[in-house]
């Protein structure tokens, strides 16, 4: 190891409007189709930090899902290649290598060198980057002192202006396809999560014949056959879990299972989260990444996010919303 891992804890900045924050005139302007002013914007962030940081804007975490580390509200890692755009940015912030430096020398006085290294900047990372990053990660769970570093750069205000940029830039990325899957509805904080966590996950979204063929089954369908129906999804992904080639997910199976079929027996879920686990499940069932190894994880992910309960490596959402971790 780089360094002998001390006992911090982790630091927590609550995600919310900060003054220091900029958002340009004519983003807001693109961004009232969505309805979605400043205050509206910072509590999208939020909504989407929930399942990912318990709603703090670092909340860096180790390599239990093959991402290496994770970091920040949309939790952007090296494993998709999509933490380095960050680190880089974080790095132009800076008119001087001497400023750089001063800076980096007190955000992340141990592992700041590595961080901004070459090789750790480069997509994908090099493999001398890779492996020295892993050896700080020991069951899924970073060495504390890295954390603590990760978290100071996460929660510095150079980097919540980053964080809230890319944020803006996925919203906006999105926009055309919520437009496209809702064009008639309200675009809720909810549908703003999903559609942002599955374009950073998956990239796309569900087909429009699929999302008609979907639409139409459920407007026909009466509200004891929608139970029927989520029970069958949650029997898919219990049988994903039951398999030996599902990755990211042993922490989470059991908790899962049961909530989601107890939330569903007691008829608790409403048409809004119930048309979105139904394309949550036409979208993590033909995820191909090795062959399938992340389909279960995929729809955990999402399922939490649409559902309010669940657990994701460990972390565990309850309703109402409060979280715990799980010991590996």
């Amino acid at each position: 190891m780089l360094f002998q891992a001390l006992s911090v804890e982790a630091k927590c900045v609550p995600v919310g409007d900060i003054k220091a924050v900029t958002i340009s005139p004519t983003v807001l302007s693109s961004l009232s189709k969505l309805n979605m002013d400043r205050e509206g914007i910072f509590r999208a962030i939020h909504a989407v930090s929930e399942p990912e940081t318990s709603g703090c804007w670092a909340g860096a975490s180790g390599n239990f899902d093959g991402q290496i580390v994770s970091v920040g509200v949309l939790q952007w890692n090296y494993g998709q290649n999509s933490l380095q755009p960050m680190i880089r940015r974080y790095r132009e912030k800076f008119a001087t290598e001497a400023a750089f430096r001063v800076n980096i020398g007190n955000v992340m006085p141990i592992f700041g060198k590595l961080i901004f290294s070459e090789g750790c900047r480069r997509i994908p990372i090099t493999t001398d980057c890779q492996t020295t990053l892993e050896a700080q990660s020991q069951n899924g769970r970073l060495n504390s002192v890295v954390r603590e570093e990760f978290d100071n750069l996460f929660n510095s205000e150079t980097m919540i202006q980053i964080q809230v940029d890319r944020f803006i830039a996925l919203v906006q990325s999105v926009s055309d396809d919520l437009s496209r899957i809702f064009p008639s509805e309200h675009v809720t904080s909810l549908k703003v999560k999903w559609a942002i966590d599955t374009k950073t996950q998956q990239g796309s979204f569900p087909g429009n014949a699929d999302i008609a063929r979907t639409r139409k089954s459920l407007a026909s369908a009466s509200a004891e056959r929608k139970r029927v129906s989520i029970a069958g999804i949650v029997h898919w992904y219990e049988g994903l879990c039951s398999t030996i080639d599902q990755g990211g997910i042993w922490r989470d199976c059991s908790f899962n299972i049961a909530e989601w079929t107890k939330l569903n027996s007691t008829g608790a879920v409403s048409d809004e989260q119930c048309e979105l686990l139904h394309f949550t499940f036409l979208r993590s069932r033909v995820a191909q990444g090795m062959s399938g190894y992340w389909q279960a994880l995929s729809f955990q992910r999402r399922a939490r996010i649409i559902l309010g309960v669940g657990s994701v490596g460990g972390d565990i959402q309850k309703l109402p919303a409060t979280t715990s971790r799980l010991a590996p």
